[in-house]
């Protein structure tokens, strides 16, 4: 069955988890419609295609993970490009 590997960053100060991007995996089954194996002549007018037409459970990846640390005046020890806002939080922190 095809899925989904979702590709996510952890930022470890808070535990939030920040979607990268997704691939598309080819199960290569042959009664999988959405494989490329499968073929594209199955089915006639009179009994219509019946393969699996959905993604199996998406496989979720932690591909990085970033430490956001501070100094007591609020200074930025360690920072990743993609955190910009406030020193210790992510996109979903609360500001």
């Amino acid at each position: 069955m095809c899925y989904r590997e979702l590709r996510f960053t952890k930022n470890t100060a808070c535990g939030h988890l920040t979607f990268q991007g997704d691939t598309y995996i080819d199960c290569s089954a042959r009664d999988c419609n959405l494989s490329t194996s499968h073929p594209s002549t199955c089915g006639s007018p009179v009994r219509p295609c019946n393969c699996r037409r959905y993604y199996g459970q998406p496989q979720r990846l932690i591909t990085q993970e970033v430490l956001v640390l501070n100094f007591k005046f609020g200074l930025v020890l360690i920072r990743h490009l993609l955190y910009s806002q406030l020193p210790g939080t992510c996109p979903k922190c609360p500001q």
